[in-house]
């Protein structure tokens, strides 16, 4: 039998759509891709972008042209609707309208419908959505029609461990009334990009749109002064600028208004979406969309072991969901919390090992004083104090070490005093060792001149008698290593007499 390693990892973080390991970070995304590209996956095959044929069925169907079985009702409504897409063609290729007629309502729908989608499916993908995809993607799942779920990572799975039950932003209500006000955001944004585009007279390649425009810009160049032709240049440079960011914004409003008529009438996507792993950023793989974007966090762990993953520092936020497979546990030495410490604790501990207790250390954000008496805060061997702490939880805290990082300003030297003869006056085991990151020099002078019934060792240090346990307080400054939050680092350390 193959000997198994132990699995050893220096830090772990999850977030809802990535996991980092050792500092390198593992993110999921929904990329879409247009035009038929052809993409591996991870078994080395492909996936094709097949063409569908379904464009046009789900409307008919839905105007009652066609019946259940995909057939026209009668031959009068085959030749309508031929003659329509006749009239359609040929009304587009020469620019015509396509007159309206009441006693038919299904044409004026039908007008739009081909007017929105054009060639169908679309060959070219959206600028916005190209630079979507090469930012790692949606970080949300979308249906059957494109609408996008934007709460779907806070969907957890079996087996999950959830810190704090996810609220969402609000769902999208997805009605008739939010269609009708994307069709007219979306009319009114194409005909500013028409009238933006005309002003531009050159193509993004630098050629001009038709003979009309150039004979424009030549007739202007030649009639001009050189400062009047320069500020026509940088008019029609603000006239392309103006004309491109119309351009995605009518993109931006298609992408949200295209699930309504897809839903409606029953119309496959006209895009591939695959689900993207990202390393640091990177793309690295593209796996087949499965619907179920926050599952594939699982497959980062493809090992089934009996033995705990060892891991040095897991870094957990309240809204994160640890998605691990079955029977997997984590020997935890460090943790980093950010959130409800007492809820954050009682979940973390389905996953971490019960060797792991007590911790080695513990890191948090914010505490509370019913946080400090959670178990597994309160036997924590150090406890780093990461933000804010009020000075009454300070006073309150068991832990033997103890480590404030920043100095918010909220401690003077009047409450080192009163945590000085709290300790004074309580018994401190030998080896209590509490440090605090401090700003200015000249708080740390004071305190070293009001420290009562202090024993002056050196200019920086004060030895003060613990008589209940027959120890001694040691209390010193001196300059934090290098990196520290603050310049200064006070100690307070209880020594053997």
């Amino acid at each position: 039998m193959d000997k198994i390693l132990p699995l050893r990892l220096e830090s772990l973080k999850y977030g809802l759509d990535s996991i980092s390991i050792n500092g390198t970070e593992y993110k999921v995304g929904l990329v879409r891709h247009y035009g038929g590209d052809r993409k591996n996956d991870r078994g080395g095959g492909f996936f094709n972008f097949e063409k569908q044929d379904k464009l046009l069925l789900g409307f008919l169907k839905e105007f009652q042209i066609l019946n259940s079985d995909g057939e026209f009702k009668d031959k009068e409504s085959n030749i309508k609707v031929c003659q329509f897409l006749k009239d359609y063609a040929e009304g587009e290729a020469f620019q015509k309208e396509i007159p309206e007629d009441k006693s038919d309502p299904w044409r004026n729908e039908l007008a739009k419908l081909l007017d929105f989608y054009k060639s169908y499916p679309r060959q070219d993908t959206p600028e916005h959505i190209e630079d979507q995809n090469k930012r790692g993607g949606l970080a949300h799942d979308i249906d059957k029609y494109g609408f996008q779920l934007y709460d779907s990572l806070g969907t957890d799975e079996s087996g999950d461990v959830v810190m704090t039950r996810f609220q969402g932003t609000g769902v999208q209500r997805n009605d008739d009334r939010d269609m009708e006000n994307f069709e007219q955001a979306y009319k009114e944004a194409k005909q500013e990009y028409s009238r933006l585009f005309k002003l531009c007279l050159l193509n993004s390649d630098g050629s001009f749109l038709n003979y009309d425009s150039m004979m424009e810009y030549w007739n202007f160049v030649l009639t001009h002064t050189d400062q009047e032709v320069y500020d026509y240049h940088m008019q029609l440079r603000d006239n392309g600028r103006n004309a491109r960011d119309c351009k995605e914004r009518v993109e931006k409003i298609r992408e949200r208004l295209q699930p309504y008529y897809n839903r409606k009438y029953n119309i496959p996507l006209e895009y591939t979406p695959y689900i993207q792993l990202s390393v640091n950023g990177k793309p690295v793989q593209l796996v087949k969309y499965t619907k179920k974007l926050h599952c594939a966090l699982r497959e980062l762990f493809l090992t089934r072991r009996r033995d705990p993953v060892q891991v040095n520092t897991l870094i957990v936020n309240q809204f994160d969901i640890i998605r691990v497979p079955p029977g997997i546990k984590f020997k935890v030495r460090k943790l980093n919390l950010n959130g409800n410490l007492s809820v954050m604790c009682d979940s973390l501990k389905r996953i971490i090992d019960e060797s792991s207790y007590p911790l080695e250390e513990i890191s948090v954000i914010h505490i509370t004083h019913d946080d400090s008496q959670h178990e597994t805060i309160r036997t924590a061997r150090r406890l780093v104090l990461c933000s804010h702490v009020w000075f009454q939880t300070l006073l309150g805290l068991q832990n033997k070490v103890v480590h404030k990082e920043n100095d918010d300003g909220a401690l003077f030297v009047t409450n080192y005093i009163e945590l000085i003869e709290s300790w004074m006056n309580s018994e401190k085991e030998v080896g209590t060792t509490w440090s605090f990151g401090v700003r200015d020099e000249s708080k740390l002078i004071s305190l070293m001149e009001a420290i009562p019934h202090g024993n002056m060792v050196g200019e920086k240090e004060r030895s003060i008698p613990l008589p209940l346990t027959r120890s001694v307080l040691h209390v010193s400054y001196q300059e934090a290593a290098s990196g520290a939050l603050e310049p200064w680092l006070l100690k307070m350390v209880v020594k053997a007499m």
